[in-house]
Protein backbone atom coordinates (compact mmCIF):
# COMPACT_ATOMS: atom_id res chain seq x y z
CA UNK A 1 0.00 0.00 0.00
CA UNK A 2 1.34 3.91 -1.17
CA UNK A 3 0.23 6.48 1.51
CA UNK A 4 1.65 9.76 1.37
CA UNK A 5 4.38 11.54 -0.25
CA UNK A 6 7.30 9.14 -1.38
CA UNK A 7 9.44 11.81 0.11
CA UNK A 8 9.18 14.51 3.12
CA UNK A 9 7.08 17.41 2.53
CA UNK A 10 9.56 19.60 3.58
CA UNK A 11 11.97 18.36 0.59
CA UNK A 12 8.94 18.31 -1.68
CA UNK A 13 7.50 21.69 -1.37
CA UNK A 14 10.60 23.50 -2.98
CA UNK A 15 11.47 20.84 -5.51
CA UNK A 16 7.27 21.19 -6.61
CA UNK A 17 7.69 24.82 -6.70
CA UNK A 18 11.06 24.61 -8.87
CA UNK A 19 8.69 22.76 -11.25
CA UNK A 20 5.83 24.99 -11.26
CA UNK A 21 7.98 28.14 -11.56
CA UNK A 22 11.05 27.64 -13.08
CA UNK A 23 11.81 31.06 -13.33
CA UNK A 24 11.20 32.05 -9.22
CA UNK A 25 15.17 31.22 -9.46
CA UNK A 26 15.96 34.95 -10.81
CA UNK A 27 15.70 37.50 -8.02
CA UNK A 28 14.48 40.61 -10.33
CA UNK A 29 11.57 37.85 -11.06
CA UNK A 30 10.56 37.21 -7.55
CA UNK A 31 10.85 40.78 -6.85
CA UNK A 32 8.52 41.69 -9.74
CA UNK A 33 6.03 38.89 -8.86
CA UNK A 34 6.00 39.87 -5.70
CA UNK A 35 4.99 43.75 -6.42
CA UNK A 36 2.41 42.31 -9.14
CA UNK A 37 0.76 40.58 -6.03
CA UNK A 38 0.88 43.36 -3.66
CA UNK A 39 -0.65 45.77 -6.58
CA UNK A 40 -3.60 43.45 -6.92
CA UNK A 41 -4.11 42.84 -3.28
CA UNK A 42 -3.69 46.90 -2.74
CA UNK A 43 -6.24 47.55 -5.25
CA UNK A 44 -8.92 45.14 -3.99
CA UNK A 45 -8.58 46.19 -0.34
CA UNK A 46 -9.13 49.70 -1.53
CA UNK A 47 -12.27 48.64 -3.08
CA UNK A 48 -13.58 46.92 -0.65
CA UNK A 49 -12.82 49.69 2.04
CA UNK A 50 -14.52 52.32 -0.17
CA UNK A 51 -17.68 50.07 -0.48
CA UNK A 52 -17.67 49.46 3.41
CA UNK A 53 -17.70 53.46 3.69
CA UNK A 54 -20.03 54.12 1.68
CA UNK A 55 -22.51 51.44 3.10
CA UNK A 56 -21.46 52.67 6.97
CA UNK A 57 -21.94 56.57 5.45
CA UNK A 58 -25.71 55.65 3.98
CA UNK A 59 -26.98 53.51 6.91
CA UNK A 60 -25.95 56.32 9.46
CA UNK A 61 -27.55 58.76 6.89
CA UNK A 62 -30.52 56.93 6.94
CA UNK A 63 -30.25 56.80 11.04
CA UNK A 64 -30.20 60.43 11.02
CA UNK A 65 -33.20 60.65 9.01
CA UNK A 66 -34.97 58.43 10.72
CA UNK A 67 -34.76 60.53 14.25
CA UNK A 68 -35.30 63.71 12.32
CA UNK A 69 -38.66 62.62 10.97
CA UNK A 70 -39.47 61.34 14.29
CA UNK A 71 -40.04 65.11 15.33
CA UNK A 72 -41.86 65.96 12.42
CA UNK A 73 -45.94 65.42 11.71
CA UNK A 74 -44.93 61.48 9.96
CA UNK A 75 -44.08 60.30 13.32
CA UNK A 76 -42.75 57.45 12.75
CA UNK A 77 -41.62 55.33 15.44
CA UNK A 78 -38.25 54.53 16.44
CA UNK A 79 -38.32 50.92 17.07
CA UNK A 80 -35.41 48.40 17.15
CA UNK A 81 -37.67 47.27 13.01
CA UNK A 82 -37.56 50.29 11.91
CA UNK A 83 -33.99 50.57 13.30
CA UNK A 84 -33.01 47.31 11.70
CA UNK A 85 -34.71 47.84 8.37
CA UNK A 86 -32.50 51.67 7.79
CA UNK A 87 -29.45 49.97 9.37
CA UNK A 88 -29.83 47.57 6.40
CA UNK A 89 -31.20 49.79 3.65
CA UNK A 90 -29.83 52.69 4.49
CA UNK A 91 -31.90 56.09 3.20
CA UNK A 92 -34.26 53.54 1.20
CA UNK A 93 -34.56 51.80 4.57
CA UNK A 94 -35.84 55.11 5.90
CA UNK A 95 -38.23 55.12 3.26
CA UNK A 96 -39.27 51.28 3.48
CA UNK A 97 -39.96 52.32 7.33
CA UNK A 98 -42.23 55.52 5.85
CA UNK A 99 -44.22 53.65 3.57
CA UNK A 100 -44.88 50.52 6.30
CA UNK A 101 -45.83 53.56 8.64
CA UNK A 102 -48.04 55.64 6.36
CA UNK A 103 -49.92 52.55 5.52
CA UNK A 104 -50.49 51.53 9.18
CA UNK A 105 -48.20 48.40 9.35
CA UNK A 106 -47.08 47.87 12.74
CA UNK A 107 -43.26 48.63 12.96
Amino acid sequence: MFSGTPFPVSFAAPFLLAQAFPFADNQLVRGVLVAVLIVILVYFLLKFVKKAVALLLNSFLGLVLLVALNFTALKVPITPISVAITLFGGLLGVAASVILHLLGFPL
